[in-house]
């Protein structure tokens, strides 16, 4: 929850005229009361709740709204989730409710026995993937292709067994993705996550990262379907038979700081154009090896174009009659 200043002055000159007279030592005392107050506030890198902000629960709002505990003072004291309030050990609830999507083990628990400001920071940090890369300066975002259209290219999408769900890799042509689990529980985590990237100074933005990526892969619902059939997506959404539109969503209104696939990104695109670079070049040494033989495709072109119009020209001429 982010920090709320109200500063309260009051304006004495425009009630008493006297007042008026003592102006310049008067806003004097007034920013000298400001200064005081701004100094004894924290910095704005130790603040480990936020609330988030309109233009992402524009989206779906319900996603951030706490349906059975609260894991923040702004909503603890709802009559709804008073309930909750007695359970010991919330990182420990929440890790083994978690424990499917997240691919824990018991190795992972091991962490709990470091303090973690908010649950969402504990949660991120079982998220944080085995290859990590330590750089200096900050990765952009790189945009590639849809996954039928990366198919089509002959590039092999192959479900990855991995410990960790953003491990992806890419290699001799084939893309390999652990699979993603999708129902209502995982939305509202996965959009919290990327709200806490967006809000967090200096925080990794992997989560953030992956559903950009994932955003393009996925864009429209044949991609989904594809992707489905390979089985790197389960869809157990009630209502959502279309998961291109979710994915979209998951990024609108996010911005991409430090895109952890941009290596994977560039590579996948590199393949994608030398691939279509060698499909193009097979046509060419097949049919169009010497002027005859581009000669007659584009005579046989031609010839299929007036039959296709000229077989319109017959329905519509028998639909008028």
């Amino acid at each position: 929850m982010l920090n709320i200043i109200s500063i309260s002055l009051q304006v004495d000159s425009m009630v008493n005229p006297v007042a008026a007279e003592d102006g310049p030592s008067q806003r004097h005392r007034w920013l000298d009361g400001i200064t005081i107050k701004i100094d004894d506030l924290s910095p704005v890198s130790n603040w480990t709740i936020w609330k988030v902000p309109h233009s992402l629960r524009a989206v779906n709002d319900d996603a951030y709204n706490p349906h059975i505990i609260s894991i923040g003072p702004l909503r603890r004291y709802e009559p709804k989730l008073r309930s909750m309030e007695s359970l010991p050990s919330l990182p420990e609830l929440a890790l083994g409710f978690f424990k499917s999507i997240l691919y824990l083990n018991n190795e992972n628990f091991r962490i709990l026995r470091r303090p973690y400001p908010h649950l969402l920071d504990l949660i991120h940090n079982c998220y944080l993937p085995a290859a990590t890369a330590v750089r200096n300066n900050t990765r952009e975002w790189v945009s590639t292709q849809p996954a039928t259209s990366l198919d089509a290219a002959g590039i092999v999408f192959r479900k990855r067994t991995a410990r960790n769900l953003f491990d992806l890799k890419f290699g001799s042509g084939v893309l390999e993705i652990p699979p993603l689990l999708i129902h209502d529980s995982t939305v509202s985590l996965f959009q919290n996550l990327i709200a806490y990237e967006q809000l967090s100074r200096g925080t990794p933005q992997y989560i953030t990262s992956y559903f950009a990526l994932m955003s393009r892969l996925v864009y429209d619902r044949r991609d989904a379907e594809f992707l489905e059939s390979k089985g790197i997506i389960e869809n157990d959404m009630s209502g959502w038979k279309d998961v291109s539109v979710l994915f979209n969503d998951m990024c609108k209104q996010v911005v991409v700081q430090d895109f952890y696939y941009e290596e994977l990104c560039q590579h996948l695109n590199s393949n994608f154009r030398t691939q279509w670079a060698l499909y193009m070049a097979n046509l060419k040494n097949t049919y169009f090896r010497n002027p005859w033989a581009a000669l007659s495709i584009t005579a046989a072109c031609v010839l299929l174009s007036l039959t296709v119009i000229q077989t319109l020209y017959a329905v519509l001429s028998y639909s008028r009659t």
